[in-house]
């Protein structure tokens, strides 16, 4: 920023700032549609002969059809009007919104200046912006689509607003360059832009600049759109109504209201480079990190501060990409099937595993998840999606196994194969494992078969590689013996069990892993594991052969 326009904030000068905003936050409520748009429009900026887009949108046709409006007019007050004229005729749209950033001067030959009329086609696009005229920064908090939010949730996000604008203020943007605005359910914080061209250059700044800021914004709760980023974006019309959901005293219809200067400072491409930098200044290094996963940086830095490029993300200690997880793998099988095998289908409708709800419209499958609304569910599942439940969340919370085992489960009995790097576990490995070491489904007869062949005559202990195992073992395991390893769900018992194996593999002898259950009193031997097969609907053990295993007298007592 130009230093002649940079204003630095003392903490007694923060403190009035956010005394001063707080007050203009309240008279802004308390202005109608008339000031709180004009205010907007001329921190906007308009020149002269410029045609201005507004959208009404989601307006009920004979109480059937919803159909989107469109105004174009070149006159602030002309707008004012008819703005005011479609919220008392027209109050069942969900709101009025209008073009952030100048659009081409030939749009308005498309319709007839200063009328709405109805929008088939030729809303403006990406390449109809002759330049970028603001930044928007949108803060809301975390909720279900198409429902307003409660007066905590909107508090929420308006607290996490003014920190935006506060944090900008401090950083040395002047405030004539920033506005604040309420979107009828959350916060949106505005930098004024001295009519930037619509280029790469400034299209990066404004991405760059927008995820900084939904890094040191976030909070538990709080989420920041990244993707109000286009050129074309849509902002309310300030002062007027908006009406997601139904209009109840929990949930309300609101009026949106805009704080700004009327003589705004605009910021060139430059300050908004300077800006961007001040703005990494301001982050840890967890931040920075975070920061490189949201702009799509394959490069990612582990906990150890290690950077792992697209060659390195292939060992199983780097980071992987999440297209190579597990996770990614198990959770895209149908979850009517996963629900249906944990007896989460009732009538063929979805069972809640939390509060055991069905029948209703707040339990549902949806985006191939289960979603349930009650409150009592809202901690469950997905951190950023309350009450939102993914295959593996299902199966942790119905079968009370940790993520690892649930994937574990959930590949058995859908025959799933997974990535070779999510079969091995990877703080467990020793380095310098053996990377052709891969667990696979055998028949018993084959597993055992290739055990007698794995183990010399003569071995009287095999070290599993772990060091205090082999001290519980009393130097390790005898040939031909079963040791069994029981203990809770969650434990990480096959992820021990499983690194004793890959290491003992690594020195040339083999072991056979068996997993087993008993739960609702299904029994079954063990050495029946190998010939049962994964079906749908019916539990089912299965072999898993690491390099070999135990012998067959063993494994027939």
């Amino acid at each position: 920023m130009d230093e002649t326009r940079t204003i630095s904030l003392t903490l007694d000068s923060a403190a009035a700032e956010e005394e001063w905003l707080l007050e203009a936050c309240k008279r802004a409520e308390t202005d109608g549609l008339r000031a709180n748009l004009r205010r907007f429009l001329q921190f906007r900026g308009t020149l002269p002969g410029e045609c201005i887009e507004f959208q009404e949108l989601d307006v009920l046709e004979n109480g059937r059809y919803m159909k989107n409006y469109a105004l174009r007019t070149c006159d602030i007050e002309v707008a004012v009007e008819r703005c005011q004229d479609a919220e008392e005729n027209d109050a069942s749209g969900i709101g009025i919104f209008m073009l952030l950033n100048q659009i081409h001067p030939g749009l308005a030959a498309r319709n007839v200046l200063g009328a709405w009329h109805v929008m088939f086609k030729g809303a403006a696009g990406d390449r109809d912006i002759e330049s970028r005229r603001a930044l928007m920064v949108d803060i809301d908090a975390k909720r279900p689509s198409g429902i307003s939010a409660t007066d905590a949730e909107r508090d929420r996000a308006l607290a996490a607003t003014r920190g935006c604008y506060l944090l900008l203020r401090r950083i040395g943007i002047p405030r004539a360059s920033l506005g604040l605005g309420f979107s009828g359910n959350g916060g949106q914080v505005y930098l004024r832009l001295n009519d930037l061209p619509p280029d790469k250059t400034v299209d990066d700044l404004v991405r760059e600049i927008t995820l900084c800021l939904a890094v040191l914004v976030s909070a538990p709760g709080i989420a920041v759109d990244t993707s109000v980023c286009d050129r074309k974006r849509l902002c309310p019309a300030f002062g007027t109504m908006k009406r997601k959901g139904v209009d109840d005293a929990e949930r309300p219809h609101r009026r949106t209201w805009f704080v700004g200067s009327r003589d705004a400072a605009p910021l060139t491409q430059n300050d908004l480079a300077t800006l961007a930098t001040c703005l990494r200044e301001e982050m840890s290094a967890t931040q920075l990190a975070e920061l490189k996963l949201l702009s799509g940086d394959k490069h990612v830095t582990t906990h150890e501060g290690k950077t792992f490029g697209n060659a390195e993300l292939q060992s199983p200690r780097a980071t992987r990409r999440l297209n190579d997880s597990p996770f990614t793998v198990v959770n895209a099988i149908d979850v009517k099937e996963v629900a249906a095998w944990l007896g989460l289908m009732c009538d063929g409708r979805a069972v809640c595993p939390g509060c055991g709800s069905t029948g209703d419209n707040s339990v549902d499958f949806v985006a191939n998840g289960l979603k349930c609304m009650h409150s009592s569910c809202a901690s469950k599942g997905r951190p950023n999606r309350p009450g939102f439940r993914k295959n593996v969340d299902l199966v942790c919370e119905q079968r009370c196994v940790a993520p690892v085992e649930a994937v574990t489960l959930l590949a058995g009995e859908f025959a799933v194969t997974l990535p070779t790097v999510a079969l091995r576990n990877h703080d467990a490995v020793a380095d310098g494992a053996s990377a052709d070491v891969e667990p696979r489904l055998v028949s018993l007869s084959q597993a055992v078969t290739q055990l007698e062949q794995s183990w010399q005559a003569g071995d009287k202990f095999v070290s599993t590689g772990i060091r205090q195992l082999d001290e519980v073992l009393a130097g390790g395991i005898r040939p031909g013996n079963l040791v069994a390893v029981s203990g809770q769900a969650g434990v990480s018992k096959s992820a021990f069990v499983g690194a004793g194996c890959i290491r003992g593999g690594k020195r040339g002898r083999g072991f056979l892993r068996v997993d087993g259950d008993d739960r609702g009193g299904d029994r079954r031997s063990v050495h029946r594991v190998g010939d049962v097969q994964p079906r749908h609907g019916r539990r089912s053990r299965m072999v898993k052969l690491v390099r070999a295993s135990a012998t067959r007298q063993s494994l027939s007592r």
